[in-house]
């Protein structure tokens, strides 16, 4: 949490396919299947921060 404070709140589907080390396309499959949860701004795609932890939240529960 303490290295999500200095970045940006909403990120790109793009920025995140970087963090995420997936591609673009990736990251929109994740988010047409429901699985990453993204918000829309005007013709846009954003993934807030809190998505991407609660994202990366359920990851850890299937793998433990």
């Amino acid at each position: 949490k303490e290295i999500m404070q200095n970045l940006p709140m909403l990120f790109t589907p793009l920025q995140i396919a970087k963090i995420m080390n997936i591609s673009r396309s990736k990251v929109y499959e994740l988010m047409n299947n429901g699985e990453l949860n993204s918000c829309k701004i005007g013709r846009s795609r954003r993934i807030s921060d809190n998505h991407i932890e609660t994202y990366i939240q359920k990851l850890t529960k299937v793998t433990t």
